[in-house]
């Protein structure tokens, strides 16, 4: 895109007025050379730009990995509070059902 825009760039370069003296061939060397330097700066550009979204392309599809890892560990990390809290439940029924027992226990024993 950016090579298209500077080659359009140079060819809507105006042309020297009607009556001008024609350029000398030192000139048209070094308007070639100018086009030449401005048609390399383009390319430079063109290969730095797809670079730079090549990368960009690379940083996205690290960053989807890192979300979906992250929201599987959460994931995780939620139902392993679920059965900890579940566990804790039935944890407590029984020691409280021991108590019940025990103190059951006791009153028949004295």
């Amino acid at each position: 895109m950016a090579l298209y825009d500077a080659q359009s760039a140079l060819d809507a370069l105006p042309e020297p007025p009607e009556g001008a003296p024609a350029p000398a061939p030192a000139s048209l060397d070094g308007q070639m050379q100018w086009r030449e330097l401005c048609t390399s700066i383009a390319r430079a550009a063109d290969e730095e730009k797809a670079m730079l979204l090549e990368e960009l392309s690379s940083v996205r599809a690290e960053l989807e990995r890192e979300t979906a890892t992250q929201t599987h560990v959460d994931r995780e990390a939620q139902e392993a509070e679920i059965n900890l809290n579940r566990e804790r439940a039935a944890a407590e029924h029984w020691r409280a059902q021991h108590e019940r027992e025990t103190e059951a226990h006791d009153s028949v024993q004295v």
